[in-house]
């Protein structure tokens, strides 16, 4: 059943426990938030707070063992694994700490890959990846490699790929986490200024005070529960 909302992910009252030997570990408990469409929304904590844990539940890359996500409108509680895999791929961008770009193909192939699992043209292909690349300013490195890019570029590498679909959210778990400080404002100023320019709402679960100050919405967790919901300084 299709709902109308001004969010474009909602939890309600999730729980997420795992069984670790004989450790029980609550990893989310209770959580409830809203994620406004549009919006950059950050989630904090330290090591350990359960923010990754909630990220995939919010894309359904997990399941809770109590609680719903409510996914533009959907419950994804209702959802097949084939359903949640298509809302991946047709309305989620991820962008990762690490970067996960395949080490042997070139900045081009990797921002294609996404558009490869959709079954789009050859055509259609390159015109977005060019289009995705410059986007990061990053469109005469097409042809370079992974190892041949900076940090700062491999991320910028990672957004294109995750805007080439033209997701309706992008979720980013510490996106700037390997960055040096001016590399990473950089990289966030790009994901900032192109996520206005389309309309696509930002999740960013992190602990950089970079992205707190340019947040318009702030959830912190600890030890799996939440314990305080702000208003960004890009709202004051």
């Amino acid at each position: 059943m299709m709902m109308m909302t001004d969010f474009i992910i909602e939890t309600e009252h999730l729980h997420r426990t795992y069984h670790v030997g004989s450790s029980t570990v609550h990893a989310v408990q209770d959580v409830s938030i809203q994620v406004p469409t549009g919006a950059l929304t950050a989630v904090v904590g330290r090591s350990g707070a359960g923010k990754t844990t909630l990220l995939n539940l919010m894309s359904g890359l997990d399941t809770p063992d109590e609680g719903r996500v409510i996914f533009d409108g959907e419950d994804m509680s209702t959802m097949s694994g084939p359903q949640k895999l298509a809302l991946r791929r047709e309305k989620v961008g991820f962008v990762f700490q690490n970067f996960g770009l395949l080490p042997l193909l070139t900045a081009q192939e990797n921002v294609e890959v996404p558009l490869r699992m959709m079954r789009f043209s050859r055509s259609e292909r390159q015109q977005r990846v060019r289009e995705a690349l410059d986007w990061v300013g990053l469109s005469k490195r097409l042809r370079h490699r992974p190892y041949e890019l900076s940090g700062g570029e491999q991320q910028r590498v990672a957004i294109a790929r995750a805007l080439v679909a033209r997701p309706k959210i992008i979720l980013a778990d510490e996106p700037t986490g390997q960055l040096d400080s001016r590399t990473g404002e950089v990289v966030l100023e790009t994901m900032r200024r192109l996520s206005e320019t389309f309309g696509i709402t930002l999740l960013i679960v992190t602990h950089d005070d970079t992205v707190m100050r340019a947040a318009d919405l702030i959830y912190e967790l600890r030890d799996g529960k939440l314990i305080d919901k702000r208003v960004g300084a890009a709202q004051t």
